[in-house]
């Protein structure tokens, strides 16, 4: 929080030089891999909404969606190479731990977080082992 108690809208203040500059070099990976939920910005409360609503609000306004205020709003981005920090704070939206769903994104490197691939492989897991239909389009 600022001085007179409100919370940035669209970027994130640290709390020293130190911590500055260590999430200024931080790659995507390393702050996918850190981030210790699989939740959707909707579902952000307290110091965690603080503290990443303006993740949300910083990457709704480079899809071009300013206004957007949910997860579901921002949906159809979550496969777009460059919505990695969508994918983090949307992960349930974004299809992280989806066992099923397209695997390319669900790694750190691409924005899902670590804990999200986690419960993919137990949700994996318990999926019943069929045969792919090859002749299906």
């Amino acid at each position: 929080r600022l001085f007179n108690g409100t919370v940035p809208q669209y970027i994130s203040f640290a709390l020293n030089l130190d911590t500055f500059e260590s999430n200024r070099v931080k790659s995507m990976q390393a702050a996918a891999s850190a981030f210790p939920f699989c939740l959707d910005f909707d579902d952000f409360t307290g110091v965690l909404l603080d503290s990443y609503g303006s993740f949300f609000r910083a990457i709704a306004v480079q899809l071009g969606r300013s206004n957007a205020t949910s997860c579901a709003e921002l949906a159809g981005f979550c496969k777009d190479l460059g919505a990695r920090l969508l994918r983090m704070v949307c992960s349930r939206t974004c299809q992280c731990a989806d066992p099923l769903a397209l695997p390319w994104f669900k790694v750190p490197n691409q924005g899902c977080p670590a804990v999200c691939r986690a419960e993919a492989l137990v949700a994996a897991a318990a999926l019943p082992c069929t045969s792919a239909n090859t002749t299906e389009k």
